[in-house]
């Protein structure tokens, strides 16, 4: 039938024609394909179906998904089943939050042990004006890192920039014209998930109580002692066991932030022993020492420093929550101290300045205990 220019039926549509087109399609914005008439329309209608189904199943496994509160694990893996190439989730801090990548293409030179971005190719990334600029687009571009061209699709929050998607580009550029669709598509998505729980990676829940009274207690705030053994007991933690407080802070040899919101559930997802929190403008560890020693974590730690660009204090060992003010006090002595006499290493612990802090300032503030050992 005709269609007038001004019918609400070119809204929306994708139109078929068999043959010769009507000029009509000249004089309006829509999508058109055009099909040797010779091909069966039945034909045409069968395979219209079958890519319509396609589509479907995977809309739905997206709404199930929501539906479900699950995360964005499982929604990149929607979309990996519709995309032809490796797709990779990042947050801005240059972590991988997930991945739908059946070739390895990105665990293979574009990820380290942390699943992050290796810095090496970050230091590249935040030194490249072209990188810089990049961030603040709306739609589908191209940048090139490591001879690997990617197409991208930043990611907003309020208004923020606070990751994007990456897809590996085709060498079919019709291919890749699909792809940029199907990334426009999911970054809607995403940004609704992200909306829906405020950031990328989830912390465990089980912490949120011992996340609450950390912060309480590094205020000066007095802690409950049934909420206290309620919240460690969450975590089969004991006011018994043996404890270290470290204070990370970006590292002065570098202009770097603290991306504390990452930050945080990385380390307790790698370290399943610790609590972290954002206090002023320092990350504060709490380590379980009776359950993962010291000894065996300093190690990993300093990896952990050096691959995020932090600086970290480590105060002596404590029981129980009263040690707690103690123990940051002592943090902030190692790390001025520390930074002071030798800027180099990644972490300093209170042990190896505490009687030069005694000889600069006497006792001054601290109390007794806070040199003894107290036992240990």
């Amino acid at each position: 039938m005709k269609i007038g220019l001004d019918s609400s039926l070119w809204k929306d549509c994708i139109f078929i024609c068999f043959g010769e087109v009507d000029d009509i399609f000249c004089r309006i914005d829509t999508d058109l394909l055009v099909l040797d008439e010779r091909i069966p329309r039945e034909q045409v209608l069968n395979d219209l179906q079958e890519i319509f189904q396609y589509f479907e199943e995977m809309g739905y496994s997206v709404t199930e998904v929501f539906m479900e509160n699950q995360d964005f694990g499982e929604l990149m893996e929607c979309f990996g089943r519709i995309f032809e190439t490796p797709l990779a989730l990042m947050d801005a801090s240059f972590s991988y939050v997930a991945l739908a990548d059946r070739e390895g293409r990105f665990a293979n030179g574009f990820m380290n042990e942390s699943s992050t971005l290796p810095m090496q190719m970050v230091s590249q990334l935040i030194s490249d004006p072209a990188y810089q600029r990049s961030m603040t687009l709306a739609g589908v571009y191209t940048y090139t890192l490591e001879q690997v061209t990617f197409l991208c699709r930043n990611l907003f929050f309020e208004g923020k920039f606070i990751g994007k998607l990456m897809a590996v580009s085709c060498t079919s550029p019709l291919n890749n014209e699909y792809h940029k669709d199907l990334l426009l598509m999911a970054a809607g998505y995403v940004e609704r998930m992200y909306e829906r729980f405020g950031a990328f990676h989830m912390a465990d829940r089980s912490l949120d109580s011992l996340h609450e009274l950390l912060r309480l207690t590094l205020k000066g705030s007095s802690v409950p002692g049934e909420r206290l053994r309620s919240a460690l007991g969450n975590l089969s933690w004991s006011e018994e066991d043996a404890y270290y407080l470290i204070q990370m802070r970006p590292s002065y040899r570098y202009d770097k932030s603290l991306y504390d919101k990452y930050l945080c559930p990385q380390m307790e997802q790698q370290w399943k022993d610790t609590c972290c929190v954002a206090h002023n403008d320092s990350l504060m560890v709490l380590l379980n020492g009776s359950r993962l020693h010291m000894t065996d974590f300093q190690p990993e730690l300093a990896y952990f420093l050096r691959e995020n660009l932090l600086a970290a204090g480590i105060s002596r060992k404590f029981r129980g929550f009263d040690g707690i003010q103690n123990a940051f006090k002592q943090t902030d002595i190692a790390l001025e101290l520390g930074m002071r006499k030798d800027a180099t290493p990644w972490y300093f612990r209170f042990d190896d300045y505490a009687l030069d802090y005694i000889l600069i300032h006497g006792r001054g503030c601290l109390s007794r205990n806070r040199y003894a050992r107290r036992g240990f």
